[in-house]
């Protein structure tokens, strides 16, 4: 036995033989081992970022504000997140035995699988319903859903966010603008924004009406509306806006306005700087029409000029007074007679002119009279300078209110006439 080893030959632990292998042979199975053990590590590192990843989406799904639903195309709920059993008040058993029509309201079942069933993969669709939670509480939610296929099913996975108290905040908003503009245009009264360095504007709807621009947005630029101020008053306009901006303080203005047709319109606007979300300075203000009212004062003037010249021209003596003798009108014909200037006359200078008959003293307007009514006082006498007296008659006429004289700041006017003789 011993001559049948060769000396060369490597000896066993238990005294057999070891068999001759290969070198290559070798070093081939080394690797291999070695890229089996690579690819294992490799594949456990996955599984561990598969269950941190995993770990990651669960917790994000049991926590995200809004409600989320997992169902098949026939309405089956199968899965839903805590958000979900919180904002309906169902349990999460509760839920995955229902179906989306057992708690939306402002959709039929039809309605609900015609749309679900008709969504196309990988299309998203946003819509908005009304669903009722377990205690009957009605709720505005905005809804995505998504079709998609995992690991062999037909999904939908339907996000949904409570928006019912931002519905009604812009409800109420809406109606705030409505009424807003609605009191505008009964008012002739629009609001503005300037942008001062840009020229950029934010005008109202009634803004844009009075000065015949089209419904905003956008709002003209600076340039087109300064374009139809009328000539005389742009610079005006620049300096008093320009002002208000560097000063900070609110700056009226006064100004005509001129249409594309040629329609002249008479502004009064406001300006007041004021900071933005951003921190820029601004200017806004309110613009009004005063076109009617320029018009009625400038008839009322007319009017008042013509009384004027015929109160003027008549012969009596005639002047208005507040209920306690104080005069703030003499006509030409008593300043001409009496000899007294304006500034002697008005006040309670008109009493060294008149004399009540038989008396030193000044006399005094009667008070007491009804409005409309009209009293005559005989035997005045109207001092004529240098001395000489003409007997006359008063005949005095009450306007305005009927409320007794209060020495403060009553309105009642006595229009008086001396008819002389």
């Amino acid at each position: 036995m011993q001559d049948i080893i060769s000396a060369g030959d490597e000896i066993e632990g238990d005294g057999r033989p070891m068999m001759k292998t290969n070198t290559g042979e070798k070093s081939a199975a080394a690797d291999a081992v070695e890229s089996l053990r690579r690819e294992l590590a490799q594949c456990r590192r996955q599984l561990e970022e598969c269950r941190q990843c995993a770990e990651l989406m669960g917790g994000l799904y049991a926590n995200v504000a809004d409600a989320v639903f997992v169902a098949e195309p026939d309405g089956k709920i199968i899965e839903v997140n805590s958000a979900a059993c919180a904002i309906l008040g169902y349990s999460r058993q509760e839920l995955l035995a229902m179906h989306p029509w057992d708690f939306v309201t402002s959709a039929s079942r039809k309605e609900i699988l015609h749309l679900i069933q008709n969504m196309r993969p990988g299309a998203p669709l946003t819509i908005q319903h009304t669903y009722r939670s377990k205690s009957g509480e009605q709720m505005i939610m905005d809804l995505r859903l998504t079709r998609y296929e995992l690991a062999g099913r037909d999904l939908i996975i339907v996000s949904c966010r409570n928006v019912t108290e931002q519905t009604r905040l812009e409800e109420k908003l809406r109606r705030s603008e409505k009424n807003l503009a609605e009191g505008q245009r009964l008012t002739k009264t629009g609001s503005w924004i300037l942008d001062f360095l840009t020229g950029n504007t934010d005008w109202s709807v009634e803004t844009c009406r009075i000065f015949g621009f089209p419904d905003p947005p956008p709002s003209p630029h600076y340039s087109q509306f300064r374009a139809r101020v009328c000539l005389e008053d742009r610079e005006g306009v620049d300096r008093g806006l320009l002002e208000s901006y560097e000063t900070g303080e609110p700056r009226p203005l006064k100004y005509v306005f001129v249409l594309p047709d040629g329609t002249r319109k008479n502004i009064e606007t406001i300006s007041q700087p004021f900071k933005d979300e951003a921190g820029n300075l601004k200017l806004m203000g309110t613009v009004m029409d005063v076109t009617e009212r320029v018009k009625a004062q400038e008839a009322l003037q007319r009017s008042e000029d013509n009384l004027r010249l015929a109160i003027d021209t008549i012969p009596g003596l005639v002047w208005t007074s507040l209920p306690d003798g104080h005069i703030e009108y003499l006509n030409k014909r008593w300043l001409e007679y009496t000899g007294l200037k304006m500034e002697e006359a008005t006040g309670w200078g008109w009493q060294v002119a008149i004399l009540q008959s038989g008396r030193k003293s000044p006399a005094r307007m009667p008070n007491r009279q009804v409005p409309g009514s009209v009293s005559t006082v005989n035997g005045g006498a109207a001092n004529r300078k240098p001395g000489a007296q003409r007997l006359s008659v008063l005949r005095t006429t009450l306007t305005g209110t009927d409320e007794p004289y209060n020495g403060q700041g009553d309105s009642r006017h006595n229009a008086v006439i001396i008819r002389l003789r």
